[in-house]
């Protein structure tokens, strides 16, 4: 897909596959929603520029729940429900509240679900800290409108460490050195059911019409110490916002070291068995990542192996979509089936 009939994929994201069959994800800048069938042949489309029933000025996100599409317009606040075939069910406009790094989640439990790492207010505007502290990750569920709303789950959310930096100029400016073994959170869900957790702890929650389990598995972390360092100097220095690798090492001596690095970096719902996919952290530059899937026992089901630049993208019973870009930036997404071992 991306080199078919189709026309080229122009940022593609939120990529899910039907229990038809079909695979359908978000095109950022055709601001359209495609559907495939099994052979990578475009099926339909629909959206586009504009602010109209269907339409969108910024196609934020698009969840799949139950095989309805739930599309997110940050621009419009606006979340429209489509059928499969780009039938629109319904919209409705959100005011959400102020959010802090938001990220839209789908539904969940008949509300509107976003992610958001605070909720900000005139009391409690975006932090401007200094040294390491750790934000919280809250889950939102949103109803009616959005004026009502409820934290349905929170979790120990991303790590900063604020510093502050001399300019050229003689300005003392803030800035926020961010590092790669930095502690952060994740959520996901797809309609029934919601899984967070931080990335620090081989450990997620999951929360369905059952009520909500712990999932931990065998924690296979290492442990930190000086050596890692040596792989983060590009990282850190970009981080803040420009300096010399030598301030940027500087700072970095200054950020509390873990104890261990990360168990995982990023996590996928399998809603059609309730299987989670967890990918192992890893350091910079490494040629493969891997995915670990678990069941609801926590138990290790297979590890699959994919090359780095892949990411992931969606995954049903028997098959896996992932995104490549090229270093011309074209854009393919393929879709491997998956072999029982």
């Amino acid at each position: 897909m991306g080199d078919s009939d189709a026309e080229a994929l122009d940022g593609a994201h939120s990529i899910h596959f039907a229990t038809s069959g079909e695979l359908l994800l978000a095109d950022a800048g055709a601001k359209e929603i495609r559907v495939f069938d099994r052979a990578g042949h475009q099926l339909t489309s629909w959206g586009g520029p504009g602010e109209g029933p269907g339409e969108f000025v910024e196609l934020t996100r698009a969840r799949l729940a139950a095989d309805t599409v739930v599309a997110y317009d940050r621009e419009l606040s606006r979340v429209t429900w489509f059928t499969l075939d780009g039938r629109t069910i319904r919209d409705q406009r959100i005011s959400p509240p102020r959010l802090w790094f938001p990220e839209f989640l789908g539904t969940f439990r008949g509300g509107i679900v976003f992610s958001a790492h605070g909720i900000l207010t005139r009391a409690a505007p975006p932090p401007r800290r200094f040294g390491a502290y750790r934000d919280t990750l809250h889950v939102i569920r949103i109803a009616g409108t959005g004026e009502d709303y409820q934290v349905i789950a929170t979790t120990p959310g991303q790590e900063h460490f604020g510093v502050e930096i001399t300019a050229p100029n003689g300005a003392r400016m803030h800035g926020l050195s961010l590092h790669d073994f930095q502690r952060r959170a994740f959520a996901a869900a797809d309609g029934t059911q919601l899984v967070f957790g931080a990335t620090d702890r081989p450990e997620l929650m999951i929360e369905d019409d059952r009520g909500r389990v712990a999932l931990t598995w065998r924690d296979r972390s290492e442990q930190f110490s000086d050596e890692n360092l040596h792989v983060l100097p590009e990282h850190t220095r970009a981080a803040s916002q420009g300096e010399s690798t030598a301030r940027a090492l500087a700072i970095l001596e200054q950020v509390p070291k873990p104890d261990t690095l990360p168990a995982f970096d990023r996590l996928l719902l399998l809603a059609a068995d309730g299987s989670v996919w967890v990918r192992a952290w890893a350091w910079p530059n490494v040629n493969e990542r891997v995915w670990l899937v678990l069941d609801l026992d926590a138990n290790e089901m297979v590890r699959v192996r994919i090359p780095a630049d892949y990411q992931v993208e969606a995954v049903a019973a028997d098959r896996i979509a992932v995104l490549h870009r090229d270093s011309l930036g074209v854009e393919t997404v393929a879709v491997y089936r998956l072999m029982p071992q």
